[in-house]
């Protein structure tokens, strides 16, 4: 089993929530069908639940929570089963983050890793302590759900996560809490896994930042030397050695890139779609349980597009740092390969998102546009 010692492990926090979450141990086979019948279990209820329901007013909002839960449902299976097809991939990348024999330490590593590992863990328990907020909204308003639904004459289910239609008297006692029960742990089980994918991208992106922080710092230490032949010869090296860590920051990038592109793919999809459905239901009932559902994904979303973003800027900002070198000082061989590397600096590294483009502010503010075209769509139908 691949692992890492607290000690030595960059990742160690990302390790240990994915192990909570069963996607880093190799899965047994009672988690596999434990998983499979939770998933299924749910995602059933919420499709007959859809077929069966009726697109009324009174109903409107059951419906497009049905329509929210089966994309979600559906996205998220998706996105987890990406990430376990490029594992060995993951892998691979994470032993060689882990690693320092080219690159080195940057500088200040040990407090900005502590700071990630900080992020991790508050992300972690945040995501797990919202969803049990979340799931237990069901049975805390239960009294008034039934009240409303006495007042209302309407056919439904109160007590449960979602609305779901199974084939027994779902609002018995003890068919009620055993209903709800599955459907809160199936929701622990993938919701949960999604976020530590998240949280893996998130360490995976802020690691490689550290990286180019390390070689603009290395490159602006050759002006402070006091010796021209001293820095002539330190240029020299450097000029090998970054070109060395230019190499590896951008085939780090790219094999990133290659283990979490249909994960990202899958992510941005279902989050666009996700986000301008939980709206439309927040329009037609305003509840709380709805908004922190959306915020959820919104935040989750942001986090990445932040990272992406922070990429992008640190390694656009790499031609310019080579620039303000003093390099009139030095001979013209040394100015050509400051040259090379600043064209090999050009192409500006950033996290993908298949054919999407990449994670920026920009693709973010294009999410919401796209929601809200969902938004407008859904309306027009309903």
């Amino acid at each position: 089993m691949e692992t890492f010692s607290k000690d030595d492990n960059i990742f160690y926090e990302n390790f240990v929530y994915l192990r909570f979450c069963k996607l880093w141990n190799k899965p047994t086979i009672v988690v596999v069908l434990v998983r499979f019948f939770y998933q299924s279990f749910v995602m059933f209820g919420s499709s007959m639940h859809f077929i069966t329901s009726k697109v009324s007013k009174g109903y409107l909002s059951d419906f497009v929570e049905d329509c929210a839960m089966i994309v979600a449902g559906i996205g998220m299976n998706l996105a987890i089963f990406g990430f376990g097809m490029k594992r060995k991939e993951i892998w691979a990348l994470l032993t060689e983050l882990n690693a320092f024999k080219v690159l080195g330490k940057p500088i200040g590593f040990e407090r900005k890793r502590k700071i990630i590992d900080m992020c991790i863990i508050f992300y972690k328990y945040a995501v797990v302590l919202s969803l049990f907020y979340y799931t237990s909204l069901g049975p805390i308003n239960k009294s008034k759900c039934l009240k409303n639904k006495e007042e209302s004459h309407l056919e439904r289910i109160c007590g449960l996560v979602v609305q779901a239609w199974y084939n027994v008297d779902a609002q018995s006692t003890p068919q009620n809490q055993i209903l709800f029960a599955l459907q809160n742990g199936c929701a622990l089980f993938i919701v949960s896994a999604y976020g530590a994918i998240y949280a893996l991208i998130f360490s995976i992106v802020e690691h490689i930042i550290l990286r180019i922080k390390h070689l603009k710092h290395s490159l602006k230490q050759i002006d402070e030397m006091d010796s021209l032949q001293e820095k002539q010869k330190r240029f020299k090296n450097c000029v090998i050695y970054h070109n060395s860590i230019i190499n590896n920051i951008s085939r780090l990038t790219d094999q990133m890139n290659r283990c979490f592109s249909i994960f990202m793919f899958v992510a941005v999809l279902v989050d666009t779609m996700i986000i301008g459905i939980l709206v439309l239901q927040f329009l037609i009932e305003s509840s709380l349980r709805v908004l922190l559902h959306l915020m959820g994904w919104v935040i989750t979303l942001m986090i990445v597009s932040v990272s992406g973003q922070r990429l992008l800027d640190e390694s656009s900002s790499l031609p310019l740092c080579v620039y303000n070198l003093n390099w009139f000082q030095y001979p013209s061989k040394f100015r050509k390969d400051l040259i090379l590397m600043i064209i090999r600096s050009q192409r500006p590294l950033a996290l993908k998102t298949g054919d999407f483009g990449v994670m920026s502010f920009e693709t973010f503010l294009a999410i919401l546009k796209t929601s809200y075209s969902y938004i407008a769509l859904l309306k027009q139908t309903l």
